[in-house]
């Protein structure tokens, strides 16, 4: 629980698929598809069907270089979109 504002301050915040997906050179759809399986660390947002994934970057990090460890291809399903910003 947050007790005080700096406290707020120093979390992390989340950021979007394709800004996570550009950070783990992996698609979007292909990082979404990880997410869904339960694969990476990822937070769900809205209800339905059609959910939002959000993530936070340093999970990620530690998620990819986990892997590495391990020698998986977490970025085997990177496509040829180019995303811009």
């Amino acid at each position: 629980m947050i007790k005080n504002l700096s406290e707020m301050e120093n979390l992390e915040p989340f950021v979007d698929a394709a800004r996570a997906a550009n950070f783990v050179c992996c698609s979007r759809k292909h990082l979404l598809n990880l997410a869904r399986s339960g694969q990476v660390p990822a937070y769900p947002f809205g209800g339905g069907s059609r959910k939002s994934w959000l993530f936070r970057l340093s999970e990620l990090a530690a998620f990819v270089l986990q892997s590495r460890r391990k020698g998986s291809k977490m970025g085997a399903g990177r496509s040829s979109e180019t995303e811009t910003k």
